[in-house]
């Protein structure tokens, strides 16, 4: 069941609790049109598909498109600056992007890793998760490693395509 800004109308998946472009808590939408529920305390931000308007491209804003059998999904998970990825539990609290609720995600941790934007440049870094982080399937992350646009970043089993938006070159 997805979820609806209140004010823009943008429309988000369910694991994800603020609206990316206006900040406000988001809504439960129910399949009937006009029923709504508040949300659950979950944590995540982005837009549900790539389809929804992208309000600006500015440096320090990133996208990752998970991976089904190989094939990237139409779900995207839309974010800036430095944020953790995992699942929530109670006992580690909540994380900035919740992945527990995407199906056969089970081998994300609940602190996983993080990635940060500084200086022009993306990095990924795993946080002491026991299944690893890894780019391109083959290169494990073991301490703060830049990550470009287009790899393929896996947490566990779990991929995902990372898609970051390119600085404007000052004219």
């Amino acid at each position: 069941m997805p979820k609806q800004c209140p004010r823009c109308q943008s429309l988000y998946p369910n694991f994800v609790d603020f609206c990316v472009s206006d900040g406000l808590r988001l809504r439960w939408v129910a399949e009937v049109v006009g029923v709504e529920r508040d949300p659950l305390p979950l944590a995540g931000l982005g837009p549900e598909s790539s389809t929804t308007p992208r309000s600006d491209s500015r440096p320090g804003r990133a996208r990752l498109f998970p991976k089904v059998r190989g094939e990237t999904t139409d779900e995207v998970i839309e974010f800036f600056g430095t944020v953790v990825l995992g699942r929530f539990e109670p006992s580690s609290g909540p994380v900035d992007i919740d992945l527990g609720d995407l199906p056969g995600h089970a081998t994300i941790a609940p602190r996983h890793a993080r990635l940060t934007y500084a200086d022009g440049q993306w990095t990924v870094e795993d946080l002491g998760s026991d299944t690893g982080v890894f780019l391109d399937d083959n290169t494990r992350v073991t301490q703060a490693t830049p990550i470009e646009n287009g790899q393929e970043l896996s947490l566990g089993n779990a991929r995902f395509l990372f898609e970051a938006d390119q600085p404007k070159e000052s004219t």
